[in-house]
């Protein structure tokens, strides 16, 4: 699920790039101003559906299932400010998450 969300975020962004550009540039392309007005649209409602999953998404990190929430989100886990500070000291430490198989 999480490579999905991150791909339709990446999609998403590239349309609205995409679609900015097309604006800016318009009279390159040879957009009229009825397409322009309708590029406009679309990128405002695309921008209104990245503004309202944002909403969702943080409203589940308070009220989502075990894995949702933002203890399983963030970093903060047990040991977190000792591999911080070892960080921060530029040592060479191989980090461990929960996905890490020896």
């Amino acid at each position: 699920m999480y490579g999905v969300a991150k791909s339709d975020f990446f999609t998403g962004s590239l349309l609205l790039i995409l679609i900015g550009v097309t604006i800016l540039n318009s009279k390159v392309f040879g957009v009229s101003t009825e397409g322009k007005v309708l590029l406009k649209t679309i990128h405002v409602v695309i921008g209104y559906v990245f503004a309202t999953n944002l909403i969702i998404r943080i409203i589940i990190g308070f009220i989502g299932t075990a894995h949702e929430r933002w203890s399983k989100t963030l970093p903060f886990h047990k040991g977190f400010k000792d591999e911080l500070v070892k960080f921060s000291q530029h040592k060479k430490v191989a980090y461990m998450d929960s996905t890490w198989i020896p």
